[in-house]
C-alpha cells in the first residue's frame, strides 16, 4: 500500500501541473481582451475627437458664411455713402457701417479662434492616430505570441496528461476513483502528509493509534475531518 501512496503522490503532482497549465491557457485570452479593450477605448476617444473637430469645422463655416454676408452688406452701405444727400442719411449709414464693422471684427475673432482650436485638435488627433496604430501593431504581435504560447502550453498539457494516464494505470481502480473524487472536492489536494501529528489538509490533530496505522502504510487512512488521504511524511536526516 505504501507503493500505491507513493504513486498517488506522483499523480497528485501531475494533476497540479495539469491544472496550472489549464489556468495559464485560460489566462492567455484575458491578456488579449485587456489590450483589445484599451484599443477600443482609444478608438472611441478618437471618434469623439473627430466628431468635435467636425463640429468646430461646421461652426467655422457657418461663421465664415455669416461674415461673408455681413461683408457684402458693409460694401453696400459704403457704396451708399457716395449717394447720400443729407447729413442725416450719412450719419445713419455710418451707424450701420460701424455696427457691421464691430460685428465683423467679432466674427473674425471667433472664426480665428475656431480655426486655432480645430488645428490644435487636429494635432491631437494625429497623435492619437499614431498611438492607436502602435497599439494595433502591438495587439497583432501579442496575438501571434499568445497563439504560439497557447500551442506550447497545450502541447505541455498533453505530454503531462499522457504521463498521468500511464501512471494512473498503476493505481487500484477503487482507490483511483476515491482519489479523483476527493481531488475534485478539495481544490486539487486529495493526498496530504501527516506532520507534527496533524493532518496537513485541515490541521486536525490525529490520535496516536491513527498515526501508527499511517506509519505502517498497510492500508489507506482518510482524515476524519476533511476526508483527504493521509500518508506519513518521512523526516529528512
Amino acid at each position: 500500500m505504501k507503493e500505491q501512496l507513493r504513486i498517488l503522490a506522483q499523480l497528485q503532482e501531475l494533476d497540479g501541473k495539469i491544472q496550472k497549465l489549464r489556468e495559464e491557457i485560460a489566462a492567455v485570452p484575458e491578456d488579449i481582451l485587456t489590450l483589445r479593450e484599451v484599443i477600443s477605448q482609444a478608438e472611441r476617444s478618437l471618434e469623439e475627437m473627430r466628431e468635435k473637430q467636425e463640429g468646430l469645422a461646421k461652426e467655422r463655416r457657418h461663421k465664415e458664411r455669416e461674415l461673408s454676408t455681413k461683408e457684402d452688406s458693409l460694401s453696400k452701405y459704403q457704396s451708399q455713402l457716395y449717394e447720400v444727400k443729407t447729413n442725416k442719411e450719412y450719419s445713419a449709414i455710418m451707424v450701420e457701417i460701424d455696427s457691421l464693422k464691430q460685428e465683423n471684427s467679432e466674427l473674425e475673432d471667433e472664426t480665428l479662434g475656431l480655426m486655432e482650436r480645430g488645428d490644435e485638435l487636429g494635432g491631437l488627433i494625429k497623435k492619437k492616430e499614431e498611438e492607436l496604430r502602435v497599439e494595433r501593431e502591438r495587439l497583432t504581435g501579442e496575438e501571434e505570441k499568445n497563439r504560439e504560447r497557447v500551442v506550447g502550453l497545450e502541447e505541455n498539457r498533453r505530454v503531462v496528461e499522457r504521463e498521468r494516464e500511464e501512471l494512473a494505470k498503476k493505481v487500484d481502480g477503487s482507490l483511483l476513483s476515491s482519489y479523483e473524487r476527493i481531488l475534485r472536492g478539495k481544490g486539487g489536494l486529495a493526498l496530504v502528509p501527516v506532520r507534527d501529528d496533524a493532518c496537513q489538509g485541515c490541521f486536525m490533530e490525529l490520535p496516536p493509534q491513527t498515526i501508527n496505522e499511517i506509519m505502517k502504510g498497510d492500508k489507506i487512512i482518510y482524515c476524519e475531518r476533511c476526508s483527504r488521504i493521509l500518508y506519513w511524511e518521512e523526516k529528512e536526516e
